[in-house]
């Protein structure tokens, strides 16, 4: 996904979620990727940033990207 125009699909409320998008994405052949909203190496108590994060993809699969993504949490 070098040197291509990425744009967010969706954002997620936890690392599991992401990580399911993603992988539905991929296996119906759109490429995918997950960034988290969170600090990782922040030391003290948690702050949860919301969302958890986002599922990135490129901006010409975005259509169909969001379009499995409904697809996913209505199954």
């Amino acid at each position: 996904m070098r040197d291509e125009v990425i744009v967010r699909a969706c954002e997620v409320e936890n690392e599991i979620e992401a990580v399911a998008l993603r992988d539905h994405l991929e296996a119906n052949g759109i490429p995918a990727m997950v960034r988290s909203t969170q600090i990782p190496s922040y030391v003290g108590p948690p702050i949860l940033n919301r969302p958890w994060g986002e599922v990135l993809v490129r901006k010409e699969d975005a259509t169909q990207a969001r379009d499995l993504i409904n697809i996913f949490y209505n199954a």
